[in-house]
């Protein structure tokens, strides 16, 4: 549940600043939709230590080689090579915070890749 809030908070930002991130919406619906999938060795066990314990990356594919792999249907159509990169974001709060209906109010999981 921690990795979904961290998720949630970036999507946040994400919102409020998209020509400051170089990855679509459709990225972290993605990533999300496969934390919970297990179908690849991304997200499992609770550290990299019990990962490399387990062989899990001997044993099962990764997400970010799929992800890379297809890197233009992640790009952020909004990204913004001018913006300022090196300057903090510095996001609005109370009601600039909402509800990602897109993402909890999905129907199916086969929405995404």
């Amino acid at each position: 549940p921690v990795f979904l809030q961290f998720m949630e908070a970036v999507w946040q930002l994400w919102r409020q600043f998209p020509e400051n991130f170089e990855f679509s919406e459709d990225a972290l619906k993605t990533i999300i939709h496969h934390l919970f999938s297990c179908y690849f060795g991304t997200f499992l066990c609770n550290s990299e230590k019990e990962r490399q314990g387990l062989q899990i990356p001997y044993r099962s594919r990764t997400l970010w080689a799929v992800i890379l792999a297809d890197r233009n249907s992640y790009n952020s159509r909004y990204q913004d090579p001018q913006s300022s990169s090196s300057s903090v974001l510095i996001p609005k709060t109370g009601a600039s915070i909402v509800f990602w209906s897109e993402l909890y109010l999905r129907r199916q999981l086969c929405d995404y890749k």
